[in-house]
């Protein structure tokens, strides 16, 4: 009986350690459909929130494992979200060249976890605008997106909400930048994987 619970847990284990791997790779790699390089230089990047402040408010997770819920909240950007959304920003301009300003206007943003007896899934979702100006402030393009993930947690349902939110805010920016159409863009045509911005913790 030892043995056959041994060999049960091991191949759990081994189980959860691949899934833990595809979904950290999911994670950590941006698929993008075009390489995308605007000429210009970034001199300022605004990150607007467009909603009550009082409606805003991060998913908290009950502690206890054995507790059914349906958990949802809108949250604010963190500093950490911010830094991440314009280094996104910044990873599509030639750094050089004339000056440009950017503005990022959050219009939604969701986290929501549920657990039943049968189901363990956490979701996300970003919803944003992104305006380019030129320095004089005339809107050269203005694009909008919408970003969401669902996923079922193999770990901490709280890290792994954060880090799968922080992808539907890199994916919400490149598909703005990929909407845009009146300004000139240089555009690597046959898909691009890019590394994502954020690493990985040992």
């Amino acid at each position: 009986m030892n043995t056959k619970l041994s060999i049960l847990l091991i191949i759990t284990a081994l189980f959860l350690s691949g899934c833990s791997e595809k979904f950290y790779n999911f994670l950590y790699y941006d698929q993008e459909l075009h390489g995308i390089q605007i000429a210009g230089k970034i001199t300022n990047i605004d990150v607007i929130d467009l909603r009550q402040k009082d409606l805003l408010k991060d998913i908290e997770i009950p502690k206890s494992q054995f507790s059914n819920y349906d958990i949802i909240a809108h949250p604010a950007l963190t500093n950490k979200n911010k830094e991440l959304l314009e280094r996104k920003v910044r990873s599509y301009f030639t750094n050089s060249g004339k000056s440009l300003k950017v503005k990022c206007y959050i219009v939604n943003t969701a986290k929501r976890a549920t657990r039943t007896i049968f189901k363990l899934r956490e979701f996300v979702l970003v919803e944003m605008s992104i305006a380019i100006f030129d320095e004089n402030d005339k809107l050269l393009d203005f694009g909008t997106s919408s970003s969401s993930y669902e996923h079922k947690p193999v770990g901490s349902i709280k890290y792994e909400i954060n880090l799968l939110f922080e992808k539907a805010i890199r994916d919400a920016v490149y598909r703005c930048f990929d909407e845009f159409k009146s300004i000139e863009k240089t555009i690597t045509v046959g898909g691009a994987f890019r590394y994502s911005v954020i690493k990985k913790e040992d």
